[in-house]
């Protein structure tokens, strides 16, 4: 199985030895599997940054759940 940063590192090689083992459209596959992971990589930044956001809103209403529980005994 062949490694993203290898396809990377070595398209052209890749390609030719694709087309050696008769893989039909190897450069087309190749940029397409190049492509995705770009996508891949973009959407997973996305995701780290929406987790942080919701760890950080997590974080803020457990400091404020003791207040809330202080007011609602005072009631």
């Amino acid at each position: 199985m062949l490694q993203i940063q290898q396809l990377k590192e070595n398209k052209a090689a890749t390609i030719e030895g694709l087309n050696r083992k008769y893989f039909k459209n190897a450069e087309e596959s190749v940029e397409q599997i190049i492509a995705l992971d770009e996508k891949r990589r973009t959407t997973q930044v996305e995701l780290d940054g929406t987790l942080a956001k919701s760890n950080a809103l997590a974080k803020e209403i457990g400091k404020k759940k003791p207040k809330l529980q202080k007011l609602k005994r005072e009631i």
